[in-house]
């Protein structure tokens, strides 16, 4: 069973060995996340109607250094020219915890159980901080544990005339569309434009029909996102 929805107050959700909860004493509501006896988090909240469990953005862990997501490949891929090809790799997953009164949605919790590494992607006077991950890549959807790993589907298309070699994909997480049911997942795109450039951007789709949108974080803090057509990677592929 998914860890991932919407609960009602006094529900308790597992994730991993975390118990999220919210309660009712008398006129405050208290959301409490701990592990046995031990409280991690704990936090009072006016009003509530509902909590919700969803996958986050992943870069705001264990601080948001950065909004950019680099993916890198186990091994890599070459495109033939003028080709495409549908693909699969996974991504950390971060965990969000919401409430929810009158309509309105305020996060208050998020946590990680992958361990967050970073790297630079391009030069050290221009380039972009990156929270890091390593996914092998699969021609159909893997099998994951989906309180760490999420499952991105990526249309990689080649529209130069040269064979190119993919080793690394990075992306703009203030563009992510994230769906959830068993897993959280999303659906990307990548548009080689040279031997070292490329656009990456994201489909608002699920990737089964089944599947319920997360709430966009960034969104909901009414961050301005202008989309410019996606992430322009110009440091290598």
């Amino acid at each position: 069973m998914s860890m991932f929805g919407t609960y009602d107050i006094g529900t308790s959700v597992t994730v991993d060995t975390f118990s999220l909860t919210v309660y009712q004493d008398e006129r405050v509501f208290t959301y409490v996340r701990k592990t046995g006896s031990d409280i991690i988090v704990s936090t009072h909240i006016s009003s509530a109607s509902s909590f919700l469990v969803h996958p986050v953005e992943p870069v705001t862990q264990p601080k948001e250094i950065s909004h950019h997501l680099l993916i890198q490949l186990a091994e890599p891929l070459s495109l033939s020219p003028k080709s495409h090809m549908n693909c699969y790799v996974t991504f950390p997953i971060e965990i969000g915890v919401y409430v929810s009164a009158k309509g309105e949605k305020e996060q208050i919790d998020a946590f990680t159980l992958t361990q967050p590494k970073y790297t630079l992607y391009g030069t050290p006077e221009q380039g972009e901080i990156c929270k890091f991950w390593k996914s092998a890549l699969y021609t159909t959807i893997p099998a994951v544990d989906p309180q760490c790993e999420g499952i991105m589907k990526i249309l990689i298309t080649n529209t130069s005339h040269n064979w190119i070699s993919v080793t690394k994909m990075v992306f703009d997480a203030y563009t992510m569309k994230i769906f959830f049911k068993d897993f959280a997942a999303m659906n990307a795109t990548m548009e080689i434009i040279s031997n070292g450039t490329a656009r990456t951007g994201f489909m608002n789709r699920p990737l089964k029909d089944s599947m319920k949108k997360a709430v966009e974080l960034f969104v909901l803090r009414k961050i301005p996102i202008v989309e410019k057509g996606g992430y322009l990677m110009e440091w290598g592929v």
